[in-house]
């Protein structure tokens, strides 16, 4: 909790609550017997005793004329009545005036402190009775009073009076004094407390043996005009707990050597405090506000008004002359205040027509006790109010219809604004699908992501036929009838939520690449069937492969053809599965909304065929005369099938690569030479090559098997292809007969 302004408790103003000591049944915040009730809920016993358990910032705000006499024994009383496990920081509690004679524990800012800290306040006024703190009334359980300072007048029995009352175990008082008794209270019996570099006023209060000691006479308080002689360790408390003491902890303000330090950490003005003065300075405006033109019963779009400047104190602000109907929220916390917390704020719904402009003055008063008009700035400006009119607002946009599937999220958009109309216009919406949503303001509860006013967004439940959205756009003024309002239509379908399919015979033969060799490209099968139109993706390709969906991706492949598969992969891999996925255009994306299909991709490594050792004889053949026909050696390795050519072959001569060639030779064997030569030559190099099916067509990529052709017109015999087995016989054993071929030709 912040304080945002200064208080003053005693509201009308008559000075009865210092005056008396009696409570002032005038003031709004003293209407009971007892006075002000302080934060923190107290009780008689310790079950009715409710602590304040946050942390509390006065900003440097001081709250003034607190009366308390009310409170039977063993009360705590204060500002706050009880502080447990929480903080209080920068505030100043002036003009605090007690009239209390039992054993409560009563003090200007708390009553009761426990394992809680208290930085940076100060107090003076007036308290009779015993047993009360000039700060705090009790202080135990690691608890601390820092930085702080008391100039409370206590009335009676000085024994009892202290800085804090009664301070207990390891709680202890750190950087502070007081001219109001001692640091812990001298009657008080009670063991613990701890005393560092803190002090009293040993020249009004003279004690034989002080609780906790820290007695220094007033000179020695006044003197020091900086963090020297009994201050110098002052400035090494890290007030603001970020971990380190620098600038941002320096607390005081010394003053003159005939003054005693008051605070200035936490937001606290030196010249609002007890022994300091300021130049009495008026407030004053610097800015201005322009004449306002509003329409009767139409609520206004509120407005700030400039900040006045200058002036001793804090500054309040009164409007006079304000229509019926408007208000101004000055500390932007105020009870039936304007929406937000801006302070100076002027809102409200003007409820009658002003007879021409209406002055409005605004007054900006300080908090010295100068009450002249002189110490105030005033501003002024016009208000015009206009009798009631009721022009109903419009809408200048459409939205197109929409479609949807049930039970997928829509895309959220946003339904055009109406203008015109008197006043804020306010917007509802009928007959959306179940599960949608329209998020009026952008800050609905329930609304849409992000802070966009007017949206729909959600996901649709059930499926629908189309139905009519109704958006209504209502203005400001107080006629709720259909003439005066605005609306708009368009037609919502949901569609029920269908799954996209390759169908059952869709399928993609695996492949075989080689590395480094373009691919022949090829198309995978169409999907059917979802909720709008279908995408592709590929997840998996081998490296260097594209997936072109559209026909038209960049990088795609050749053509305009969808879902085309193209390119060199450029790594050899064991055969990976590819995934095809096919997904509908409604927004649901799981995974059971969508169809795939795999087949394997294998990328060898580019090898060529060999022909190895083998070799074929040179020959010499007749012209005119049949060859004895030949087979040439296979070749082995490469990637895929091996396909055979022939070149150089003399004419008449033909080359059989596969055994069912058109014309070929005699039989089925493949790779075989046969044929009539026609015409006498040679030698001729006859070149066979052997291409594997991997569509590398470099030289590097296939092997070649050369011999000579000599066609003669007298040729030698030949045995062609005929042989004789080798023979193993027996010593002196008659052997089997055979025959040898016979060779033909010469």
């Amino acid at each position: 909790y912040e304080l945002v302004i200064d208080l003053d408790l005693d509201t009308d103003g008559d000075g009865a609550t210092q005056q008396s000591g009696n409570v002032d049944t005038g003031d709004a915040y003293h209407s009971t017997s007892m006075g002000w009730d302080g934060f923190g809920n107290d009780g008689n016993t310790p079950q009715d005793r409710i602590a304040y358990t946050g942390t509390f910032r006065g900003n440097g705000h001081v709250i003034r004329n607190i009366t308390i006499n009310g409170g039977g024994s063993g009360l705590r009383l204060g500002l706050f009545s009880q502080l447990a496990n929480g903080r209080i920081e920068g505030v100043g509690v002036k003009d605090f005036f007690s009239r209390n004679t039992t054993t409560a524990s009563i003090a200007p800012v708390v009553g009761y402190v426990l394992n809680s800290q208290v930085v940076a306040v100060w107090t003076s006024g007036t308290i009779w009775g015993a047993q009360k703190g000039g700060a705090i009334g009790f202080l135990a359980n690691n608890s601390g009073l820092r930085a702080s300072y008391s100039r409370v007048n206590l009335a009676q029995n000085h024994q009892g009076k202290a800085l804090v009352s009664s301070l207990h175990g390891t709680a202890g008082v750190t950087n502070s004094y007081t001219t109001s008794g001692a640091i812990k209270a001298n009657n008080n019996l009670s063991a613990g407390g701890v005393n560092t570099a803190s002090y009293f006023n040993s020249t009004a209060y003279t004690f034989a043996n002080p609780r906790l000691g820290g007695g220094q006479t007033a000179t020695a308080l006044q003197s020091p005009t900086g963090y020297s002689g009994i201050y110098r360790t002052w400035d090494t408390d890290d007030l603001n707990g970020d971990g380190r003491i620098d600038a941002e902890d320096d607390a005081w303000d010394f003053g003159t050597s005939s003054q005693y330090p008051v605070l200035k950490w936490g937001g606290h003005d030196p010249t609002e405090q007890p022994g300091r003065t300021a130049t009495d300075t008026a407030p004053s405006f610097t800015g201005s506000v322009t004449a306002k033109t509003y329409v009767q019963n139409v609520a206004i779009a509120s407005f700030q008004l400039p900040a006045a400047t200058g002036g001793n104190g804090a500054i309040r602000y009164t409007a006079t002359g304000l229509p019926a109907g408007l208000k101004l929220d000055s500390s932007g916390v105020d009870l039936n205040g304007c929406p937000g917390t801006l302070p100076r704020t002027v809102c409200g719904t003007p409820t009658a027509a002003t007879s021409g402009a209406a002055t409005v003055t605004v007054a900006a008063t300080d908090w010295d006790t100068n009450t002249m008009n002189t110490d105030r700035a005033t501003l002024s400006f016009t208000v015009t109010v206009s009798g009631p009119r009721n022009d109903p607002p419009s809408f200048s946009g459409s939205v197109t219809d929409k479609t949807y599937v049930a039970n997928s999220a829509i895309m959220e958009f946003q339904v055009p604004a109406a203008s015109g109309g008197e006043g804020a216009i306010t917007y509802a919406a009928s007959g959306l699908p179940t599960g949608l949503i329209f998020d009026a303001t952008g800050t609905d509860t329930g609304g849409c992501p992000g802070t966009e006013a007017r949206e729909i967004c959600g996901t649709p439940t059930t499926a629908a036929s189309a139905v009519t959205v109704t958006i209504t756009a209502q203005d400001g003024d107080t006629d709720m009838t259909a003439t005066d309002r605005a609306t708009l239509t368009f037609m919502v379908t949901v569609n029920a939520n269908l799954v996209p399919s390759f169908g059952a015979g869709a399928s993609v033969t695996n492949k075989t690449y080689v590395a480094g060799v373009a691919i022949t490209a090829f198309t995978v099968p169409a999907a059917s069937g979802g909720n709008g139109a279908i995408t592709y993706a590929a997840a998996n390709l081998p490296d260097g492969l594209v997936f072109d969906a559209t026909g038209s991706d960049s990088p795609g492949c050749p053509g305009s053809q969808a879902r085309r598969v193209c390119g060199t992969p450029t790594t050899a891999a064991a055969a990976a599965t590819v995934t095809i996925t096919a997904q509908d255009g409604d927004s649901n994306m799981g995974t059971g909304d969508r169809a795939t299909l795999t087949f394997s991709v294998t990328v060898e490594t580019n090898s060529a065929p060999s022909f190895g050792m083998a070799s074929v004889n040179n020959r010499i053949v007749g012209v005119n005369v049949a060859i004895t026909e030949f087979q040439v050696p296979a070749a082995t390795g490469g990637n895929g099938t091996i396909t055979y050519t022939a070149s150089g072959l003399p004419a008449g001569l033909r080359f059989d690569a596969t055994g069912s060639d058109t014309p070929g030779c005699t039989g089925t064997e493949a790779r075989e030479v046969c044929g009539t030569p026609t015409t006498l030559g040679g030698p001729t190099t006859v070149t066979i090559t052997a291409r594997d099916s991997d569509g590398d067509t470099t030289a590097n990529d296939r092997a070649t098997l050369t011999f000579t052709i000599t066609v003669s017109s007298d040729a030698p015999p030949s045995f062609g292809s005929g042989s004789v087995p080798e023979k193993a016989f027996i010593l002196n054993a008659a052997i089997t007969d055979f025959q040898a071929p016979a060779a033909s030709g010469g």
